[in-house]
């Protein structure tokens, strides 16, 4: 670290909720936050574990990597460096100057996501399933292995892609937040005028079927909402005036309506 920098190294931090991601205007200003529990021992009076709750801040690639596998529950090590911010209570002191909260976060350089080998994991559910074999409460015709069980459920890390979060409101595990809209998953009719502005694609072969669904179904919506502003409007016959020697007959006026789209930022600045 340079000169000037308090370094950080935390040891078995426990994630406690899911991360919250903010798009920036390019990939390495996406920034992700999430909040850890680090236990620093037992009260020698009261007997009881003592513990703090953290923020820790990802920046570019490794806010993809707290998305993608970062959850509540989750044990990591990580090193970085600490940061402080201040902000204003609203209160002021007796002698009428505001009174400041100072904030003390952690920026992340490097996670290591911690839990049991894979190994160790196999062959404990293997011994676990022939238990439960011999004592009936799996029938031995049923055939699946330790591996099935333990496959993992979530996607590969992606980076994040606009268009798919403005169907789905997350990136990863994260919720999705951006100045003027909020958390995304709560403004999904907000967001659905402005998905027509994003440009991009996911890349498809390394998408998993619930994004492309969500992807294809971004699409739809961009379709529907185009299709809407093209469409023309009618206008009443227009008649002419007898007294001028006109025939009697009606003259039927066709009006095209252009609608020119408007870009807005969806990441808020």
């Amino acid at each position: 670290m340079g000169k000037g920098i308090m370094s950080f190294t935390g040891l078995d931090l426990r994630v406690a909720n899911v991360p919250t991601f903010v798009p920036g205007t390019e990939p390495k200003r996406n920034h992700a936050m999430v909040t850890v529990i680090c236990n620093r021992g037992t009260n020698d009076r009261t007997k009881e574990e003592m513990s703090d709750e953290i923020t820790l801040n990802f920046w570019s690639k490794l806010a993809d990597v707290a998305c993608c596998f970062l959850y509540p529950g989750k044990q990591i090590n990580i090193k970085g460096r600490l940061q402080s911010w201040t902000e204003d209570s609203g209160k002021l002191k007796a002698d009428g100057s505001h009174k400041l909260f100072r904030h003390i976060e952690v920026v992340v350089d490097d996670i290591q996501l911690l839990g049991d080998s894979m190994k160790s994991l196999n062959e404990r559910m293997a011994i676990n399933l022939m238990h439960l074999k011999e004592s009936g409460r799996i029938p031995q015709e049923v055939q699946f292995s330790a591996e099935e069980l333990l496959a993992p459920h979530h996607s590969a890390m992606t980076e994040f892609n606009a268009a798919i979060a403005s169907v789905t409101g997350k990136h990863g595990y994260a919720r999705v937040w951006s100045k003027g809209v909020n958390f995304w998953d709560q403004n999904l009719g907000k967001l659905a005028a402005v998905t027509p502005a994003v440009t991009v694609q996911p890349s498809i072969e390394n998408s998993t079927p619930e994004q492309i669904r969500a992807y294809i179904a971004s699409l739809e919506s961009m379709l529907d909402a185009k299709e809407k502003t093209a469409t023309t409007e009618e206008v009443e016959p227009e008649l002419v005036n007898e007294d001028e020697g006109a025939d009697n007959n009606t003259q039927s006026v066709e009006m095209g309506a252009t609608n020119a789209e408007e870009e807005v930022d969806v990441f808020g600045g």
